[in-house]
């Protein structure tokens, strides 16, 4: 199945990955159009798996395509290029705090570091800019 909001997102990761976001030109777009379009493929294929895999948990391709978003304006760090396990972990880490696939019990240790999360979103949203 084709999910365009994910292709977007992750050819706007690939491009900040290789760092051409800013300084691709005209004359340079032909050498790395390759390079770019498989990257972009690459992390489109494993986006896809991850939905696919998750597709009982209420998750759908604009939670994906958001995740993307903020892997690329928060962890991506140019340039990683092809380094597809760092996207794929990355992801699957995001992908499993906002559609669950596992439960905890109450009270335990695990729930503490849910409750920073919490406080780390907290955190993130009242710190929010009008970029």
């Amino acid at each position: 199945m084709e999910y365009n909001n994910i292709r977007e997102a992750c050819f706007e990761l690939a491009t900040h990955l290789m760092w051409e976001k800013d300084s691709l030109t005209l004359d340079k777009i032909e050498s790395k159009l390759s390079e770019l379009n498989t990257i972009t493929e690459n992390l489109y294929n494993i986006s896809e798996d991850q939905l696919e895999t998750r597709k009982g948990l209420g998750i759908d391709s604009g939670i994906v395509s958001r995740v993307i978003y903020y892997i690329n304006r928060v962890h991506a760090i140019p340039p990683l290029r092809g380094n597809y396990d760092w996207f794929e972990n990355t992801l699957d880490v995001l992908l499993e705090l906002t559609c669950p696939n596992t439960f905890l019990k109450k009270g335990s240790k695990h729930i503490l570091l849910l409750k920073d999360i919490e406080k780390g979103i907290e955190t993130s949203q009242s710190n929010a800019t009008d970029e």
